[in-house]
């Protein structure tokens, strides 16, 4: 059920997807899959974000992070605590917003949980990004191009280089923001002559 409410998503049907979802979650519930419930929750979540229903999102993120908490699942804790983040961010409460990214981040690095590690830094950036904090993401955006190196995420890398470009113009710094697109364009390069 779960997985074809994900497709269902991907495919931007969100009413089949949110019906899926729901279907797993009394599934769920009826026999008492804690997980079960809190991944067909975190799913909805999903749903809802990607309609920009945030209040729903946070809704839905929130009930499986409670489920997250009493069946003790670390690694799934800090994923909703980076969602939930994310969605703050995207309501413009920039406050809650750090303050549960940097949850987030602190779970993923002591798993550690690197990929998402690095999903952290780039959303705890944006989120400093937005509220006009450039000297801040930009020290995030580092971290999480440090990451991808490592990772050897040619595609996360090329995110952040592009955010890295944003930063640096947004403080007037033009020769660094050309920089990290220069950057960016040798990496798309490179994939796109393979």
């Amino acid at each position: 059920m779960g997985a074809l409410g994900s497709i269902y998503n991907a495919v931007d049907n969100p009413h089949k997807a949110i019906e899926y979802h729901n279907k797993r979650f009394i599934i769920a519930q009826k026999i008492q899959h804690r997980s079960g419930e809190m991944e067909a929750l975190n799913n909805l979540g999903l749903v809802y974000e990607n309609q920009k229903e945030y209040t729903k999102a946070l809704e839905n993120y929130q009930l499986a992070l409670s489920i997250a908490q009493e069946i003790q699942d670390i690694s799934s804790k800090g994923k909703l605590l980076l969602n939930i983040g994310i969605v703050y961010s995207y309501l413009e409460d920039y406050i809650l917003s750090i303050e549960h990214i940097k949850k987030s981040l602190k779970i993923m690095h002591e798993l550690p949980y690197i990929r998402g590690e690095g999903n952290a830094w780039r959303y705890l950036g944006n989120t400093y990004y937005f509220q006009g904090d450039n000297h801040q993401a930009i020290d995030c955006y580092k971290k999480s191009l440090h990451i991808r190196q490592k990772l050897n995420d040619r595609e996360g890398q090329e995110k952040i280089l592009i955010y890295l470009g944003m930063a640096y113009c947004a403080l007037g710094n033009y020769a660094q923001a050309i920089k990290y697109n220069q950057q960016h364009l040798h990496i798309l390069r490179c994939s796109t002559n393979k």
